[in-house]
């Protein structure tokens, strides 16, 4: 085996060579926090994944809001550190710090929402107001509920004739007409100057079978008029008539002009106006309400 002796005279020449063998990045990967290389120059050069930016010292990586908005749901702000995740104001960050999946409850933490007369009811990222049983308006105004509000809905309750089993005849008994607003009902009646709550003229109405009132707010919609209607007639009819029914006798005028007694039976023969050929057909009397 040849051993070749290295003479003094080389030996720095020989550790210089060993120096430059080693890569910048090799040395505390070049003050890089992520990736590093050398430039043709041998400078060094940081570079970052593929949702990162080199930050302003040219050494850090950093989130950008520019990338993705950072993964941020919401609402993104760029800091020296990196971005910042934000929400708006019904909702916070999760544990993730970058998806705004956590409700604020707004009726809670945010005085005078709604109106004084009306319900904070929260929802996810929002809340809304709802009057209370009894009031009218957007919740954040309610006012008292009125039978004149543009909302209110009227059921007409009438007795007619019918002279068969698919025509209707005139009409032969007109009962009061009832108002629904969202959770009052009125009476208003021919003679009278204004409608007034049901119970100040049928003070059992919702005490009568099958008939209680509302305790929880209610849509004034058709849908409400048409569920309600029929059976608040009947029941209209019932406290009117009591047990004497068609026996019952109200004051009319007769043709001298004269106020006199009559039962609904005798008003409503007279309005129907004609008799009945024989063998004879069945005159009905009934309450319903018009098909609109």
């Amino acid at each position: 085996m040849e051993v070749t002796a290295v003479r003094d005279s080389e030996k720095p020449m020989a550790l210089f060579r060993n120096i430059l063998l080693v890569s910048k990045c090799q040395i505390g990967n070049g003050g890089c926090s992520d990736f590093c290389h050398e430039d043709r120059k041998g400078e060094v050069v940081c570079s970052c994944p593929a949702n990162m930016i080199v930050g302003s010292d040219q050494k850090t990586c950093k989130t950008s809001c520019t990338i993705n908005n950072a993964g941020c749901s919401h609402f993104c702000n760029d800091t020296d550190h990196g971005a910042v995740c934000d929400c708006p104001p019904n909702l916070k960050l999760g544990s993730n710090n970058k998806l705004c999946d956590v409700n604020v409850n707004e009726c809670k933490t945010v005085p005078n929402l709604c109106s004084s007369n009306a319900s904070c009811i929260n929802t996810f990222g929002s809340y809304k107001c709802e009057c209370k049983p009894g009031f009218n308006g957007d919740g954040q105004q309610c006012v008292v509920e009125k039978w004149s509000d543009p909302s209110t809905k009227r059921c007409l309750c009438r007795v007619r004739a019918e002279i068969s089993e698919t025509s209707i005849g005139p009409i032969l008994y007109e009962f009061p007409t009832l108002i629904y607003g969202f959770s009052n009902v009125w009476v208003e009646e021919a003679n009278a100057s204004s409608p007034v709550p049901v119970t100040d003229r049928y003070p059992g109405f919702y005490s009568t079978r099958r008939r209680r009132q509302l305790t929880i707010p209610d849509l004034y919609t058709c849908l409400k008029v048409l569920r309600e209607c029929p059976a608040d007639c009947e029941r209209l009819s019932k406290l009117t008539l009591g047990d004497a029914g068609l026996g019952k006798k109200f004051s009319v005028q007769n043709s001298a002009g004269v106020d006199a007694k009559k039962t609904l039976g005798q008003i409503s023969c007279e309005r129907f106006g004609h008799d009945i050929a024989p063998p004879g057909k069945r005159v009905v009397t009934f309450y319903k309400p018009p098909r609109a």
